[in-house]
């Protein structure tokens, strides 16, 4: 897999973590920055629309989302692909063996990915908005809601044109479309397991700390 199409992966998954803390304005308020203990978990199916192509390719899996730890990306559909994405690293494994490590400190593009997902996790919406000018409209009904990202540097306009999140209630997110620069967009399906557990797995820790 190309550097480039890494970053699309690494794109996606700010957009699920943009999407699922501040998809919820009250409750990231409310968390302020002490979020340290919040670990959220679902189920995900993604289309990936390349330019290159006349039909998507089509995934499935689970992810996990570990305040002051990282992401933890499943692919377990068509094949088992895992990407764990961490304020220092991105590593990527194929059927349990790794395929890519990245470290921020030699892929400056990283680097800028990671700062945007470590905000996110922290709930430091300052910080956030230095990267994305944030737009929320909420349905006449109340039912619904849609939260647009405007990239607001060159340098995340680099890997994202635009973010568009539909959701209902204050946390329940339902759709992500991903518009990346290049051509090639993302329509992801997000569902969250409220009845998970909300500590990580000895597992877990130990693909965060590797």
């Amino acid at each position: 897999m190309s550097f480039r199409r890494q970053l699309v992966s690494v794109c996606s998954a700010v957009c699920i973590g943009v999407t699922l803390v501040m998809g919820s304005p009250s409750a990231a308020i409310a968390a302020g920055n002490d979020s340290s203990a919040a670990v959220i978990r679902g189920q995900f199916t993604q289309h990936k629309y390349l330019a290159e192509l006349q039909q998507p390719l089509v995934s499935s899996g689970q992810f996990v989302i570990a305040a002051g730890h990282g992401l933890i990306w499943q692919i377990e559909q068509p094949l088992q692909v895992q990407l764990v994405i961490t304020r220092q690293q991105l590593v990527q494994r194929s059927d349990g063996e790794q395929t890519t490590r990245i470290d921020a400190d030699q892929q400056p593009a990283l680097r800028v990915v990671t700062a945007i997902l470590m905000a996110i996790f922290e709930t430091d919406t300052d910080r956030l908005q230095r990267y994305f000018d944030v737009k929320k409209e909420t349905a006449a009904d109340g039912s619904g809601w849609t939260l647009t990202l405007q990239p607001a540097t060159a340098g995340v306009r680099k890997f994202v044109q635009h973010v568009r999140i539909q959701g209902q209630g204050e946390a329940q997110v339902q759709h992500i479309e991903i518009q990346q620069a290049g051509g090639d967009h993302s329509e992801i399906d997000l569902q969250t397991d409220s009845d998970g557990p909300t500590t990580l797995s000895e597992k877990e820790k130990a693909l965060f700390s590797e």
